[in-house]
């Protein structure tokens, strides 16, 4: 599991203990990706904090994913980033914080692409992001 927390967002990705790929799927070398989103907004004039979820379900290759790195940040035109929000554009949710959750899928993705020694030519990935703005 490889977390981060900053003041604004944290984000959490896990390999799953059970596999929920559906049966006969026909990619190959890609990451079965479930993506959560919570984003808590908190108003001064408010005792109820306002909550926003989502959750999609992505195919990522292998290629794209493991090639995010700082570098791609860097040029955002670049195969695999113009790839990665195209997939991503579903989401509501702003380039500006989807960029540094990329960079740590694309680590995990590494990570996991390492550890895959029983040759599995799809790994599932849980991705969840919560957001708390204040205001």
């Amino acid at each position: 599991m490889a977390s981060t927390k900053s003041p604004f967002y944290t984000v959490e990705i896990v390999e799953p203990s059970q596999y929920s790929i559906p049966q006969n799927f026909p990619l190959l070398e890609c990451f079965y990706v479930n993506f959560s989103y919570t984003h808590h907004t908190h108003i001064r004039s408010s005792t109820t904090p306002t909550t926003t979820s989502f959750n999609y379900t992505f195919f990522i290759p292998w290629y794209i994913l493991c090639d995010c790195d700082d570098f791609e940040e860097v040029d955002p035109d670049s195969v695999t980033m113009e790839y990665l929000h195209g997939t991503f554009s579903s989401c509501p949710i702003s380039i500006d914080l989807l960029d540094p959750i990329l960079l740590h899928m694309g680590e995990y993705a590494r990570y996991m692409i390492e550890g895959n020694n029983e040759g599995h030519s799809i790994l599932e990935m849980d991705v969840s992001v919560e957001v708390y703005t204040y205001s």
